[in-house]
């Protein structure tokens, strides 16, 4: 990061079901994260906790976190815009970068964007079906200025 500072922050996104959910909330407050939660932007615009629904793209590990706690949690597929992006990745198995977007942990009205590298238990799914039975997670990058590609590891 320190190398890169266009870069906010850099995230690992898994893919948790609904029947996931609970474990992977359960399983970060006992790291120490007391108040985590699944989260996403409600009707009023404010931070609220993550509706039910059949799989989420939680924000669930974050570098460097002073700065980005408001991410932390946060669901990038409860948002169309994020959504249509997380889903092109899956889908291609290609780096995809959204539209600009304000960022979970921006307070005022400054937008970035955010890349998607989707990751597949997989190694090399080769079909569209293949990559939405194999993916794993959806490491992102949040940046106001320029990407990189990053792979998870060292996060």
């Amino acid at each position: 990061m320190r190398r890169h500072p266009e870069l906010q922050a850099v995230e690992w996104v898994p893919r948790v079901t609904y029947e996931e959910r609970t474990d992977f909330e359960r399983r970060k407050r006992e790291e120490g994260y007391v108040a985590f939660t699944f989260t996403e932007i409600g009707e009023a615009g404010l931070l609220t906790r993550a509706a039910y629904r059949a799989e989420y793209f939680p924000v669930y590990f974050l570098e460097p976190f002073t700065g980005n706690q408001l991410a932390h949690g946060f669901d990038l597929g409860a948002n169309d815009r994020r959504r249509t992006a997380l889903e092109q990745a899956r889908d291609t198995g290609l780096p995809v970068v959204t539209a600009p977007v304000r960022l979970a942990q921006e307070t005022a009205t400054q937008q970035g964007f955010l890349m998607f590298y989707p990751v597949y238990s997989d190694l090399e799914p080769t079909t569209v079906s293949q990559r939405r039975d194999t993916l794993e997670d959806l490491p992102s990058r949040c940046s106001a200025r320029e990407i990189w590609s990053l792979r998870p590891c060292g996060i």
